[in-house]
Order: C-alpha cells, then sequence, then structure tokens
C-alpha cells in the first residue's frame, strides 16, 4: 500500500503540484511570494513521501519549523492553514478517486460498482452461511441501505425473504500491507499482535 501512494504521487507528481500551486496562486498570491509556494508545495509532497515509505515522523520536523517560519513571516492564520492543506488533501484525493477508477475500468466492473458501507454484527458459522445471508437480507437496516442496489432485488411487498441464491467468490489470498503503519510506527508489536502501551 506504502508503495502504491508513492508510486501513484510520483506518477501525477506534476498534476498534483500543478493544481495546489494553482489553489494556492489565487487564494494567497499577495501573501506568498511565487517561489516560497514553489518551495512549499515541493518540500510537501517530498516529505509526505519520506513519511509514508519510512514511517519516521522526525523527518518531519525541519518542514514544520520551515513552514512555521513561512507562515508566519506571511502573517497567514491557523484558518489559512488549514485551506492551504485543504488545497493539498483534496488535490490528492482527486488522483487516488481517479487512480482507482481508472483500475476498476481495466478490470471492466466500473459500471457495476456500487458501495455502500454498513456494519452487521450478527455472530455466524461458515457452516451455516446459508442461515447468515437469510439473516442479513431480512435485517431491516440492510434493506433500507441497500434498496437502491439494483443487483439486489427485494421485491416492496415481502416482508420476509425465504429463497435466495448467491455465488460463493474464493479467495485464495489477502494482502494486509495497509496495517504495516501501525508496525511500523510501533503502536502494536507484529510478532504478538498486542498493542504497546508506553509509560512516561
Amino acid at each position: 500500500m506504502k508503495k502504491l501512494i508513492v508510486e501513484i504521487i510520483n506518477r501525477y507528481f506534476q498534476q498534483i503540484f500543478d493544481s495546489w500551486f494553482e489553489k494556492l496562486d489565487i487564494a494567497f498570491d499577495k501573501k506568498l511570494s511565487e517561489s516560497q509556494k514553489v518551495t512549499f508545495v515541493e518540500s510537501s509532497l517530498g516529505i509526505l513521501c519520506e513519511l509514508v515509505v519510512t514511517a519516521d515522523y522526525k523527518l518531519a520536523d525541519q518542514y514544520l519549523i520551515d513552514i512555521y517560519t513561512l507562515f508566519s513571516k506571511a502573517e497567514i492564520n491557523l484558518i489559512e492553514i488549514s485551506q492551504i492543506f485543504g488545497f493539498g488533501r483534496n488535490t490528492l484525493l482527486n488522483i487516488f478517486q481517479k487512480e482507482n477508477m481508472q483500475l476498476l475500468e481495466k478490470w471492466g466492473i466500473s459500471q457495476n460498482t456500487e458501495m455502500f458501507k454498513m456494519r452487521f454484527n450478527l455472530g455466524f458459522d461458515l457452516k451455516d452461511l446459508d442461515k447468515f445471508v437469510l439473516d442479513l437480507l431480512n435485517d431491516t437496516n440492510f434493506r433500507n441501505t441497500f434498496s437502491q442496489i439494483s443487483l439486489i432485488n427485494i421485491p416492496d411487498n415481502e416482508k420476509f425473504i425465504k429463497n435466495f441464491t448467491f455465488k460463493k467468490i474464493s479467495c485464495k489470498a489477502s494482502n494486509l500491507d495497509i496495517l504495516d503503519v501501525i508496525y511500523d510506527s510501533k503502536i502494536v508489536n507484529k510478532d504478538t499482535g498486542n498493542i504497546v502501551f508506553e509509560v512516561f
């Protein structure tokens, strides 16, 4: 996951830079010079990549001192600072969404993909998978949320679903790289899975 983030930032670096710079240029034309804006955006993207790769937050110390000095001299307040970083965050999110859509299109599933999120906290046993799916389909919250999805056809006049068909998809590999950051940050012990407590 970390490699993917850095790869996307590097691949779209110029586009990210141009978009962030343009927004800064419009909003802070009078407060920051062109060279200050260039240096800020370049150093922000650089430190972001370094932090993603190394998870060593000490690297950000000089960056934080530099931007504090820059913003103080330019008399930029906290709301404006939030806006400046918001420009960068929104630019990155737009790029990541674009990249995700390209992957979905590449796999041929973008037109059939709708995403919803919900929590279903009833326990189940894999041997009783049919019962679990039946309970899920008859759950009021599930039906209200997923009635918008055309792939799940639940007639309005049906109070309870008694029969259904589904196709079980086997998964032979899982990639949990997204959790590396909690190990790298020493929040969780990788060998035991226990949360590391520090007493000060």
